[in-house]
């Protein structure tokens, strides 16, 4: 199940014409998917134990309190639309590379971040935890510059940590 859409959100339109950067970014995409471009990756080492069900319920409220990651992009006719959705499922994936070598663990994680996006049925934002040893994980989060820019990715992560913390230690979510 997933969290409503903050309230200030719900008076949002359903649908409206991409801007011309994202229909810019949308028919180059188009041409250059395979190739990972217009793809945001961040990655960070995290140390100590990790509560992967609190990261997985911290996902929910992130798409909740941003409308750009529920929206899906389609062409109706010649014009691009931004599809907004009251919620889309995001899954926090998971991958046990503990028993890979470092060459095969890189690889996995090259290809999880180059797999293209199909903007017309998912979120703009995927996310997926590398288990390396028992204190030890990778957090991959993949953007597609479609949606966000290096700007907007630093405000999206603190929100994540926020929301993460909270689901972790069982507190109010914060506002």
């Amino acid at each position: 199940m997933h969290p409503p859409a903050h309230p200030d959100y719900q008076a949002l339109p359903t649908q409206v014409v991409a801007s011309h950067n994202q229909q810019r970014i949308w028919y180059a995409y188009q041409l250059t998917a395979a190739d990972g471009e217009y793809l945001l990756p961040f990655a960070a080492e995290l140390h100590g134990p990790i509560d992967q069900e609190a990261l997985q319920r911290a996902l929910e409220p992130l798409l909740a309190r941003h409308p750009i990651l529920r929206t899906t992009y389609l062409l109706e006719g010649a014009q691009l639309m931004q599809q907004i959705h009251a919620t889309l499922p995001i899954t926090l994936s998971r991958l046990d590379a503990a028993t890979w070598s470092v060459e095969q663990r890189t690889q996995r994680m090259q290809e999880a971040v180059r797999r293209p996006f199909d903007l017309a049925q998912e979120s703009s934002l995927r996310a997926l935890l590398v288990h390396v040893a028992p204190q030890q994980h990778i957090l991959i989060l993949v953007f597609h510059h479609i949606a966000v820019d290096t700007v907007a990715i630093g405000i999206l992560i603190a929100d994540l940590a926020a929301l993460y913390e909270a689901h972790r230690t069982a507190q109010p979510l914060p506002p």
